[in-house]
């Protein structure tokens, strides 16, 4: 009888590890959501809506660091003013494949590009656009940013504002020194998912709970067992 049981809990014992370590696993679906939100500066005289940016994929995510396609021959990842202005030319020359999406602002002057993967993105507007000139950029998902000294992340929807230079109508004023900077605003949107790669540790943290129950539950009915009434040390039945 004591073999039998122990047989029995052995089993469950090992369908419970099993299932542990399926949900230990760590869960990405976030990166299944990634999101690029173009948002255009509101500006006087100019038309925000239907404005057309392509998007193309120019790099990978290895070893958590960005890279691109060897075929452009840039070695290292831009860091700044300078140097993302150099990559965006030689992306502007070199890039001969298919934009991955093409899309248009809407009214507000908001394009989103969903479904994004991990990887860099080269993302420019079309030149013959309503609103002026806007400046090509490049970003990679997932993307990091540093808030009040904390560093927030991974995100896989972020929001862009390009650098860009409205025309200007009649009357108006032309941009002042703030709006000069090479590199476009870029933030982790509000709505990203509270980043879902460390919700692997509340699957762990939950399996260990139930392990450990399911553990003194396992203790607790060997107990029973042996306790039964009519068997012996051995197993045998005596009358």
């Amino acid at each position: 009888m004591r073999k039998i049981c122990k047989g029995i809990l052995q089993k469950k014992f090992l369908v419970l590890g099993l299932v542990m370590l399926s949900l230990a696993q760590p869960i990405h679906a976030e990166a299944a959501q990634g999101r690029i939100t173009i948002h255009l500066k509101n500006s006087e005289g100019t038309g925000i809506s239907g404005i057309e940016f392509q998007i193309f994929q120019v790099g990978v995510i290895s070893d958590g660091q960005p890279e691109f396609y060897a075929d452009f021959g840039i070695g290292v990842y831009p860091q700044t003013a300078e140097q993302i202005e150099e990559v965006v030319g030689i992306l502007q020359r070199k890039i001969t494949a298919a934009p991955l999406k093409t899309g248009v602002t809407d009214a507000k002057g908001v394009l989103e590009f969903n479904g994004a993967e991990e990887g860099v993105y080269f993302v420019m507007a079309s030149p013959d656009n309503s609103y002026g000139e806007i400046m090509p950029f490049i970003v990679h998902l997932p993307y990091y940013e540093e808030v009040n000294g904390q560093m927030q992340g991974p995100g896989y929807q972020i929001e862009v504002e390009p650098k860009a230079e409205p025309k200007q109508g009649p009357g108006s004023v032309p941009p002042g020194d703030s709006q000069t900077s090479e590199c476009p605003t870029v933030r982790i949107a509000s709505s990203n998912p509270v980043k879902t790669g460390d919700t692997s540790r509340i699957g762990l943290y939950l399996c260990l709970m139930v392990s450990s129950a399911l553990l003194i539950l396992g203790i607790i009915m060997k107990g029973r067992t042996r306790e039964l009434p009519g068997t012996s040390r051995k197993g045998r039945s005596y009358k």
